[in-house]
This record gives C-alpha cells, sequence and structure tokens, in this order.
C-alpha cells in the first residue's frame, strides 16, 4: 500500500524500446471545412453527405424529413418542396442544396398533424409559424462549414504596431494582414487563411 516515486529518465532506461509496443497512428482530417461569407443575415444549414429522406410515420410517405441534418427540414412528396424550420418561421424551396428559398404562406396538411411525441415537440410549437419580411440567405453544406457575417461590406481596424486589420462589423475572429494580402480566420480553437477577397467569397 506504499507509493514510490521514480523519475521518468530513470524508468525510461530501464525500458527495451524494441519490446515495446508501438501505439497505433491516428489519422487525421486537417482539411478546412468549407467557410462561407455573407454580407446579409444568413443561416448555415450543414448535412452530412447527400440528404437522407425518411418518413415523418413509418408506413405513410407524404411527408419526409431529412435525417441527416440538426435542421428541422421537411419534404413534401406531392408538392416536390422542401420546408425549413428557421426559429420560429418556415422557408421553402425546390432545391434544398442551391434554392432559392422563400417565405411559406401556406404549410403542407402533414406538419399540421405530427405525432405527438417528443421528436416534434418544438416543431408542433412553431406551426403555422410566423411570417417574415425579410429572408435570410440559406447557405447549405454538404459537410462540416463555418460561416462569417458581416453587417453589410467588411469594415476594419488596424492594430497598432502590426500590418493586422481586424474585421470589426463581425462576431467572428477575421483579421487581413496587409503584408502578406492574406484573411485570417480563427472558429474552433483552429485558424485559417485565404488569399480570396472576403467580401465575394460565397457570394452572399
Amino acid at each position: 500500500q506504499q507509493s514510490l516515486t521514480v523519475s521518468l529518465d530513470r524508468l525510461l532506461a530501464y525500458l527495451d524500446p524494441a519490446n515495446q509496443r508501438l501505439q497505433p497512428s491516428v489519422q487525421l482530417n486537417l482539411d478546412p471545412p468549407k467557410i462561407f461569407h455573407s454580407r446579409k443575415p444568413a443561416v448555415l444549414v450543414m448535412i452530412m453527405g447527400e440528404p437522407q429522406l425518411k418518413p415523418v410515420v413509418s408506413d405513410k410517405n407524404d411527408l419526409m424529413f431529412v435525417s441527416n441534418t440538426n435542421w428541422d427540414i421537411f419534404y413534401e412528396t406531392a408538392l416536390q418542396r422542401y420546408y425549413l424550420l428557421n426559429h420560429d418561421n418556415w422557408l421553402t424551396t425546390a432545391d434544398l442544396i442551391n434554392g432559392p428559398w422563400a417565405p411559406v404562406s401556406l404549410l403542407p396538411p402533414g406538419l399540421s398533424s405530427l405525432p405527438d411525441d417528443a421528436n416534434w415537440a418544438d416543431v408542433r410549437q412553431n406551426v403555422p409559424g410566423k411570417q417574415v419580411k425579410e429572408v435570410p440567405v440559406v447557405l447549405v453544406s454538404k459537410g462540416p462549414a463555418e460561416l462569417i457575417l458581416t453587417q453589410g461590406e467588411p469594415a476594419y481596424a488596424p492594430i497598432p504596431g502590426t500590418k493586422l486589420m481586424r474585421v470589426t462589423n463581425s462576431d467572428a475572429v477575421v483579421f487581413l494582414h496587409s503584408g502578406d494580402a492574406k484573411y485570417y480566420y480563427l472558429t474552433a480553437g483552429r485558424w485559417f487563411r485565404a488569399r480570396a477577397d472576403l467580401a465575394r467569397r460565397a457570394g452572399a
């Protein structure tokens, strides 16, 4: 029951490296995510791969939902349209990936008779939803992505003693380095850089 303190160097001296099991290598994906920029209010919808549709009710195919996203997206088979719940309002499109999206004037009947269980509780509370005057830009990615929102064209403030300029009209951490003419963006603990003009990225 006694403890013994031994220096790490002494312990390693008794180990034969040839007899030690090698730790398996870990495959890391260092590819940068797709990074969108919008000068207007926007939402980023991430779908993990191609959209996977499943019926809301197992024996009925009139109303489907996209299962591989954390957004509430439904597909009405008769009208062949998608319906996206954005907070307390609904948007619709015929093309899930490319849009364009428009506000919903009338929801399909199936959304008014969703199963009474916890899976659809939040959705039922927002049927029929509120009307919106300004439709946000809906950016859809079939993989990991990030969104940089600026209030209009990017505005900059120089940082004294450096060649950096901070983008000031965004909550994102974005810098422009005048020395190499590149943007530097911090998100999820990682830095990314791009030479492209921030104001033209993603065209939003």
